[in-house]
């Protein structure tokens, strides 16, 4: 039976702002994640989700583009 995971990225550590998902293995994207949104994935037993994060920079903010990556694995 899959484990559902649910956290915010604030929760996480992450900075405030929105970013884009994309996960590296379904090569769904999920368009904005904002920093204390709650989200929920289904990780299987024996398997990993594995995101790659963009924080969304708008014009005229002083932010420096980076990527991050973000990696949930499930053991029991």
């Amino acid at each position: 039976m899959p484990y559902r995971y649910k956290n915010a990225l604030s929760q996480l550590g992450y900075k405030d702002g929105n970013y884009k998902v994309y996960d590296v293995f379904t090569g769904k994207t999920i368009p904005v994640l904002t920093h204390d949104a709650y989200f929920t994935v289904s990780i299987n037993p024996s398997g990993v989700v594995m995101w790659l994060l963009s924080p969304i920079v708008h014009s005229g903010q002083a932010h420096e583009r980076e990527n991050l990556s973000l990696l949930h694995n499930h053991i029991e």
